[in-house]
């Protein structure tokens, strides 16, 4: 999937640049108060919520006044996925097909792609996401001055849940880590979090995100083990096949099956 793999896929690099350098273009000197979106994940498999999750946190930002430039949905590193399905005994995708599969989730989207530093396997651990979000600047940041733009910086916002932004304490912000870092947060229930502009904190409620309730990668796989094709297909981001998801399941099952004990009621 890139980054000398040996696949025989043009290498990307960390954060593939295609999208954002065309957004540069387009955009000029003139980028005003500009950003990127990135949301890290297990991604174990992709489905519709992911996209529509970065869709609402892009309106947000635009609302505030923000040139979005661009965005990425990080899959997370083996060893990380793999700890945390041993744990549920759930079915663990190869590192590879999480990526395609985000990579066509995100194909027919202008300013969207698939971030390949997180899961690139030679960490010698899995990083963290305020690393991830540090790497991502800093090369969105080499971007924009390859671009030619003199003055210009770009804040970097973390895309998540309430459920992660509660339990990480990210209600102080990640300002104070790095000025040009941000938080969205994306509630499935309630009013969602309380936003704080100072500390680069907003926030998306369940009004605006009825269908971040419906999917998750836990239904997904419950489908997938009974076969279910409509199923599958409704949860799909547009370029992603229900076959090919199958087909890569197939192999997560297979790769997974010393650990998978499947309880009635999962919890990831």
């Amino acid at each position: 999937f890139g980054m000398g793999n040996g696949s025989g896929r043009v290498e990307a690099g960390p954060w593939p640049r295609a999208k954002l350098q065309r957004w540069l273009q387009e955009v000029g000197p003139d980028l005003g108060r500009c950003c990127v979106l990135v949301s890290t994940g297990a991604l174990n498999p992709v489905h519709q919520g992911h996209r529509h999750m970065m869709d609402l946190a892009r309106q947000r930002l635009t609302e505030e006044g923000y040139s979005v430039l661009g965005g990425w949905l990080s899959p997370s590193h083996r060893q990380y996925v793999d700890g945390k399905s041993r744990a549920y005994g759930v079915e663990a995708f190869e590192t590879e097909d999480r990526v395609e599969l985000t990579r066509l989730a995100c194909a027919s989207s202008d300013w969207l792609d698939v971030g390949l530093y997180e899961c690139d396997e030679r960490h010698a651990h899995w990083p963290d996401f305020p690393s991830v979000l540090k790497a991502a600047s800093l090369d969105v940041q080499s971007a924009i001055a390859e671009a030619g733009l003199v003055g210009v910086t770009a804040d970097v916002f973390y895309v998540c849940g309430e459920d992660l932004y509660s339990r990480s304490g990210l209600h102080r912000g990640l300002a104070w880590w790095s000025a040009e870092l941000g938080v969205v947060v994306v509630s499935r229930e309630g009013e969602g979090a309380a936003e704080d502009p100072g500390k680069k904190i907003f926030a998306v409620g369940v009004e605006k995100a009825p269908d971040t309730q419906t999917f998750s990668s836990t239904r997904l796989r419950e489908a997938l083990r009974r076969g279910d094709l409509a199923k599958i297909a409704s949860m799909l981001p547009a370029g992603v096949s229900a076959e090919a998801v199958q087909e890569s399941f197939t192999r997560a099952a297979k790769r997974s099956s010393s650990w998978v004990v499947v309880a009635q009621h999962e919890e990831t």
